[in-house]
């Protein structure tokens, strides 16, 4: 997760946060050959799951 804050005024703050920014896909798979790593001759992917990039923004102030 990234996070840029910026203060503003005396008791203000804005806060970006963005995470995921490279969204590697995550595969699972079940290995056919038991030789502990993924080969895609012959190893199935069973779930591959992509996921989003997520953004938040936020302002707060003190009283």
């Amino acid at each position: 997760m990234q996070e840029v804050t910026q203060r503003f005024l005396k008791n203000g703050e804005i806060k970006l946060s963005v995470s995921d920014i490279l969204q590697q896909p995550y595969n699972f798979f079940q290995d056919e050959n038991d030789n502990n790593k993924y080969d895609h001759a012959s190893d199935k992917v069973i779930w591959k799951i992509k996921p989003g990039m997520s953004y938040s923004l936020s302002v707060s102030y003190l009283f």
